[in-house]
């Protein structure tokens, strides 16, 4: 697996908020931040004008399958760890050895290690605006963050799939959502941000959306207001994707010490779940034969600009 980081972007982002494209000007350190609604909190706009954007290229179809459980994050048989609702992993999802230490998951997981690279180039292009650091008071509450993503593959199968978000999630229902878009933070393990299957990893920008997911060109319905996750983040996973043995220490396990603060990664994740404008879950992607879609993409790069300088990786 080809762990190059590439040069140069090329996205644009269609604001969310306001119906003015952004300018490439607009990335400037100096320039001041677009016009949207009063703030929700009283915290400096400018000291959170965080710009960022990213290219990748090279996907990765995650096919369900089961997780191993490292026993940092999930503990033991007789002290069991990691059961939060949503985020964790149940004890009714859960193998062990008749040892008392976990193995696996009992049901696939949209974390497996069971993936398929893709042939070809499949391009995906993220843009944001972090203005707002915290969840909103409810669903609907306005949010000054503003973002735009769409990536296209075929997957395994031969479709045509297609993914874009352009409207920002102000409030999470069982993990915070950063008012849509998170910047430099640590998410997922043992953080009590995201799922507890995928390492502890830093991100350099999440995103939590509401988009649509076509498939060969169709929208088919209920593949509308579909929650869309977005992450950049340091490598979770090896070259084989080999989990390792069962509860061991193999890579993409939820240990610390398995993520490559050297490369980069861009995870797409279409869960279950719809924003009607409440969350709904139990509602699967329709038309791909199974209930989400998880994307890794490498050859990232990625540039982002605060008040205070410019990144480019």
């Amino acid at each position: 697996m080809s762990r190059t980081i590439s040069v140069g972007i090329a996205c644009a982002l269609a604001g969310v908020l306001s119906t003015a494209a952004l300018k490439p000007s607009e990335f400037s350190p100096t320039s001041p931040p677009s016009p949207g609604p009063v703030a929700p909190s009283s915290v400096s706009l400018g000291d959170l004008n965080v710009r960022f954007s990213a290219t990748a290229e090279h996907a990765h179809w995650h096919h369900p399958g089961v997780r191993n459980l490292d026993p940092a994050v999930f503990g033991t048989v007789d002290n069991p760890l990691g059961t939060e609702f949503s985020f964790g992993v149940p004890l009714y999802d859960r193998n062990d050895d008749g040892q008392g230490n976990w193995t696996t998951t009992a049901l696939p997981v949209a974390e497996s290690n069971n993936a398929t690279h893709l042939p070809g180039v499949h391009t995906a292009t993220l843009r944001v605006i972090d203005r707002t650091p915290t969840d909103q008071p409810s669903y609907t509450s306005p949010t000054m963050d503003e973002l735009s993503f769409e990536c296209s593959v075929v997957d395994p199968f031969g479709r045509q799939i297609t993914i874009r978000a352009n409207q920002a999630l102000p409030k999470g229902p069982f993990t915070p959502f950063f008012g849509g878009v998170g910047t430099n933070t640590l998410v997922h393990g043992q953080t009590g941000i995201g799922s507890k299957l995928t390492p502890r990893t830093f991100a350099y920008c999440l995103i939590y959306a509401k988009g649509e997911v076509l498939i060969d060109g169709q929208l088919l319905p209920g593949n509308d207001q579909r929650l869309i996750h977005v992450m950049v983040c340091q490598g979770t996973a090896d070259d084989t994707y080999s989990p390792g043995a069962a509860g061991g220490t193999g890579p993409y396990t939820g240990s610390n010490d398995e993520v490559d603060p050297d490369d980069l990664e861009l995870h797409v994740h279409v869960p279950p779940t719809r924003f009607t404008p409440n969350p709904v879950a139990n509602s699967p992607v329709v038309g791909v034969g199974t209930e989400w879609i998880h994307l890794m993409f490498e050859e990232v790069t990625m540039r982002g600009s605060t008040i205070n300088g410019t990144i480019t990786r």
